[in-house]
């Protein structure tokens, strides 16, 4: 199976397949909240091709627009992304945020 391909789906009506977005997200601000308390500021969180929605161009680079995402999985991944951009600006630290199918 091609990589990333299990977390592409035509629709959101797989939103609980995914363990819920709900608990993506919880689990990542616990981790921030645990990071944060024992000084550790480094993270590479491996994010998704499907936060950059359908594609404007080919091939896809990291400086594609994100934000246009299709899917419940892509969504959620693209909020941690943001997330994460507010905490590294808020805490002026660097959390970098990778996606694995472009390296």
């Amino acid at each position: 199976m091609p990589q990333g391909s299990s977390a592409v789906r035509p629709t959101n009506s797989l939103f609980f397949f995914y363990c819920g977005a709900d608990c993506r997200l919880q689990h990542c601000l616990f981790m921030l909240q645990v990071m944060k308390t024992h000084g550790c500021y480094q993270l590479v969180f491996s994010s998704s091709c499907t936060v950059y929605g359908n594609p404007e161009v080919l091939p896809i680079t990291e400086e594609h627009h994100t934000g246009n995402v299709t899917n419940v999985y892509g969504r959620t991944k693209y909020f941690i992304e943001e997330m994460l951009k507010d905490i590294s600006a808020a805490e002026k630290v660097k959390l970098k945020s990778i996606c694995s199918t472009i390296l």
